[in-house]
């Protein structure tokens, strides 16, 4: 009964004013209990949360089988948050920008970092990453690539960077440029942490909602670890000592899954590179809400079916049913060196949905990024006890993708003119 009663709960809709659902709206936004989400606020979140639910499984036969609107999370290990953001998209489709920033990238740039692993045997150090920051040069990228992209397709509705893409200072001007032409922003980026403190590893969303600036902060819940195979794949024998095993040196804080609902078919997550691939402990909880999409910002080679991104992105395209977008940057699919027996790959991304098989995002030579058309399929689906959700889940799936392509000059021309001729300014931003 509850079930039947919360179709729609937590998902932008132009229906009239409706109390359940404002109720529902508030609870989400944790107005009954500190900021953290859930529909029944009478239970003790420390053991269970309910959440609005987008997909419900196509075979097996679980709790999450007799669903179509609800989803019960269960523990305390990850918290959950709900958004919902109406944004003004076509009634049928969504034009994602990938930005793959930073375009090229140098060995020197991933450097061991200080400090030890207590307790560890000394073959494990950690390592850090060096973003080459110049927060005007990428904000006026981003505005000249959207604008052709614009000019291609008619609008540009939300961009993408990649993990790791942005420090703290050129976030902060991409986001101003991405929000104040109307689209929402997903982005990997560094944050450098207090005195003596390791940095953090986030991804942030920001979007506008009726007018105000909502801003969406998620931590990395697993460090990335380089093995000797990854040192000599990405060329960086010269500066890290391949027979040690490095870590990334990151904040490791409270686990949270941020989960964004954008349209009445179109509800998101982001997952941070090792997220996608150490599902615990956010696996149950994304299959239970099952949102229509997952995008994972990666530090990573080229995108291929083949690889890990691939194998990991079939998992949540076969249960719960959401598509996949995983997106890595140019400059570490340039640095990485292909095995023997594989070509040479431009993958910046890779798409996989529930209904059709993966599709390798390839970044021509010469082009800045990528437009994707993701059009939405409305699907039947049907709980274990033979109930029909009247045909209201949106499946994405990819309508098309067209490389952008820049001229210097138009970026050039849109960095301040009494910056332009200053010097490119280095600083250390630790991963």
């Amino acid at each position: 009964m509850a079930d039947e009663a919360s179709v729609g709960v937590g998902v932008p809709h132009g229906s009239p004013k409706d109390a359940f659902r404002d109720r529902a709206n508030e609870l989400l936004a944790g107005i009954d209990s500190n900021h953290e989400s859930t529909l029944s606020p009478l239970l003790s979140r420390s053991e269970l949360r309910v959440l609005p639910k987008h997909h419900t499984p196509r075979g097996g036969l679980t709790l999450r089988s007799l669903t179509h609107h609800l989803a019960l999370h269960v523990g305390s290990e990850v918290t959950p948050y709900w958004y919902t953001v109406p944004q003004p998209a076509s009634s049928h489709s969504i034009n994602l920008l990938i930005a793959p920033w930073p375009l090229k990238l140098l060995p020197n740039q991933f450097q061991p970092a200080r400090g030890t692993l207590a307790d560890m045997p000394a073959r494990f150090g950690f390592v850090e990453f060096r973003l080459d920051e110049d927060a005007d040069r990428v904000a006026a990228w981003t505005v000249a690539l959207m604008e052709e992209a614009t000019r291609i397709s008619g609008r540009v509705d939300g961009v993408v960077f990649p993990e790791a893409a942005l420090s703290a200072r050129e976030y902060e001007q991409v986001r101003v440029a991405v929000l104040k032409r109307g689209a929402f922003l997903i982005a990997g980026v560094l944050r450098d942490g207090k005195t003596g403190a390791a940095p953090s590893n986030l991804v942030m969303l920001d979007a506008i909602n009726r007018g105000v600036p909502v801003n969406v902060e998620q931590r990395k819940h697993h460090r990335w670890r380089l093995d000797r195979q990854q040192i000599e794949m990405y060329g960086l024998g010269g500066t890290l000592d391949p027979t040690r095993d490095w870590w990334e040196h990151i904040a490791m804080e409270r686990r949270e899954v941020h989960f964004v609902s954008l349209t009445e078919q179109l509800s998101l997550c982001c997952l941070v590179c090792e997220d996608l691939a150490r599902q615990d402990p956010v696996s149950e909880l994304v299959r239970s809400v099952g949102p229509n999409l997952v995008v994972a910002l990666l530090m990573d080679a080229p995108q291929l079916g083949v690889r890990w991104p691939a194998r990991y992105a079939t998992v949540l395209a076969d249960d719960p049913g959401s598509s996949v977008l995983t997106v890595t940057s140019a400059g570490m699919v340039d640095l990485t060196r292909p095995p023997r027996s594989a070509k040479p790959s431009r993958s910046i991304g890779l798409w996989k949905d529930a209904r059709s098989d993966f599709v390798e995002l390839e970044l021509p030579q010469g082009a800045s990024g990528l437009l994707l058309n993701l059009c939405t399929e409305t699907v039947e689906e049907w709980s274990a006890d033979g109930r029909s959700d009247g045909g209201v889940t949106g499946y994405p799936r990819l309508g098309g993708v067209h490389p952008v392509r820049l001229d210097k000059t138009a970026v050039a021309a849109k960095i301040p003119p009494k910056k332009r001729t200053s010097s490119r300014g280095t600083r250390s931003v630790r991963r």
